[in-house]
């Protein structure tokens, strides 16, 4: 399932190796489709994608294009069966950049990150 979500940054955390082959970065958007209940909203991109959040900023206004993925896991000391739900970032794009024509001299601002 994929949605796009939109909102501010408001952080932005170092890149974590789970494992040797396997490694995440997350970040927070607020969204306030609702003004007076904000949302605080941690979302992860993974692999070579991590090092593109460095194009990002805190209070930067994004679109994020995210798929929502859920898995189940099993305590093994007690058996007890719990549901995890993530957001996983595919394209991250700024909502208010300023596109400039691409010459020599300048680049595009709004080109959506490389994913």
């Amino acid at each position: 399932m994929s949605i796009t979500l939109s909102g501010e940054v408001i952080e932005i955390f170092p890149t974590k190796q789970i494992t040797d082959k396997f490694m995440k970065r997350e970040f927070v958007v607020k969204t306030t489709e609702n003004e007076d209940y904000p949302e605080f909203l941690p979302i992860e991109v993974i692999q070579d994608k991590c090092n593109h959040l460095d194009y990002i900023k805190k209070g930067d206004k994004v679109d994020v294009s995210v798929n929502v993925k859920g898995r189940p896991w099993t305590n093994p000391k007690t058996k007890e069966e719990r549901y995890f739900l993530s957001l996983q970032a595919w394209k991250i794009e700024k909502a208010d950049a300023v596109t400039h024509s691409i010459t020599e001299d300048t680049i595009e601002d709004n080109q959506p990150l490389p994913f």
